[in-house]
């Protein structure tokens, strides 16, 4: 009797067992907003202490659970004011991103092929800006740990192609999601030669009045270079209504 309850359990507990592909879906969906709006503080740290900080307007609204798009907009320091990041989801094809440059009042699409370079110099790449992509990658649950005293999920993303790696630049992520809240907790990315080189940091996290919640404090670390960025997120207004026009390359040109 005994061994069949135990049979019983074992069998429940495999059957409901979230995939590493069910628990992203969930991370995509923590946060149940339609729109966002407020500041963004970007913090630069070199290895050597020297700290540069960026401050930008940002507006974002949701159109599916992993389909939005973002504004951000520049307003210190005095010599990158006025520059402007606009990215726009695909539900198929590429992800669209844009950069505005003030000082030759033009506007410039990023290429797929420099999803992996610097946002505003800093250690976060285009690509990272933005949620997870659930097409691009594979996931495997690799474990459940404990982790800095929170519950985790690990879970495996290999690219699910070439061009995917490619573009990226990353062969591999770790991700660690904190099961209370289904948030990326820490996130560790290898380059194309397999090395560990990035590693990603939730400081705080901000649980709306839905009781759905939404990162607001992290930082990625360059673990080659010892260079910290940090994206801390200010004056938060939820579902104020941002309009479409907005968020448009039209919007972009007329700056």
């Amino acid at each position: 009797m005994y061994s069949a309850f135990v049979s019983m359990v074992v069998i429940f507990t495999a059957a409901t067992q979230l995939t590493g592909y069910e628990i992203m879906e969930r991370v995509v969906n923590a946060g149940r907003w339609h729109d966002l709006k407020g500041a963004i503080e970007l913090t630069l740290v070199s290895s050597s202490g020297e700290v540069k900080k960026r401050e930008m307007d940002f507006y974002t609204k949701r159109y599916e659970a992993d389909l939005s798009r973002m504004i951000m907009i520049l307003k210190a320091p005095p010599e990158v004011k006025g520059m402007a990041f606009l990215l726009i989801e695909r539900k198929e094809g590429d992800d669209e991103r844009y950069l505005y440059l003030p000082a030759m009042r033009v506007v410039r699409r990023i290429e797929a092929s420099g999803k992996g370079g610097s946002f505003m110099s800093s250690d976060f790449s285009y690509y990272d800006i933005g949620g997870v992509k659930l097409r691009d990658w594979t996931f495997q649950l690799k474990g459940e740990e404990e982790r800095e005293g929170q519950d985790v999920y690990v879970v495996e993303a290999l690219p699910a192609n070439r061009k995917v790696e490619k573009e990226t630049g990353y062969s591999k992520i770790e991700y660690e999601i904190r099961k209370d809240i289904f948030l990326i907790w820490h996130a560790y990315y290898y380059n194309r030669a397999g090395v560990k080189f990035k590693e990603y940091k939730l400081n705080e996290f901000h649980r709306l009045d839905d009781g759905s919640v939404i990162a607001v404090d992290f930082e990625m670390k360059n673990l080659v270079t010892a260079h910290r960025s940090r994206i801390r997120f200010v004056g938060l207004e939820v579902n104020t209504g941002v309009p479409d026009k907005l968020l448009t390359v039209r919007a972009l040109r007329r700056r």
